[in-house]
């Protein structure tokens, strides 16, 4: 499954659940949403699919431990040492005007996200880092 086709067969599926489009239904339910998109591209799409996770933290400054924040996406792996590409069904949380659903190679999406967290301590999981080499 190419990019293109994955961007089509994403948009088919997350049409099923249009309250991921709002940027308030979209708010908490990136697991459930990043499973079910996984579980989907296995079945129906054949597809190498896993879920990963980013997290970052605020610091504290002082002021107790600080906030944490996890983000799930579903990423379809197509080569390890290109990263494959993300599949994110609940990005306009933190962005209204990123499309529905957000199809972007790895490297891009880790890119965006870094910037969005700048002044954080960003952990981000193993199915990443093949993108960041």
């Amino acid at each position: 499954m190419n990019r293109e086709q994955l961007a089509a067969a994403a948009t088919d599926f997350a049409l099923c659940n249009p309250k991921w489009a709002r940027p308030s239904g979209a708010a908490g339910s990136c697991y459930s949403a990043s499973a079910r998109m996984q579980t989907w591209l296995r079945g129906e799409g054949g597809a190498d699919a896993h879920m990963a996770e980013v997290e970052w933290a605020y610091p504290a400054h002082g002021y107790g431990d600080g906030w944490a924040y996890t983000h799930h996406v579903a990423v379809l792996v197509e080569d390890v040492g290109v990263g494959g590409t993300v599949v994110d069904l609940t990005a306009r949380q933190f962005d209204r005007e990123l499309p529905f659903p957000w199809v972007v190679p790895m490297p891009l999406w880790i890119g965006w996200f870094a910037l969005r967290t700048v002044g954080t301590d960003l952990t981000i999981s193993q199915e990443f880092e093949g993108a960041l080499r």
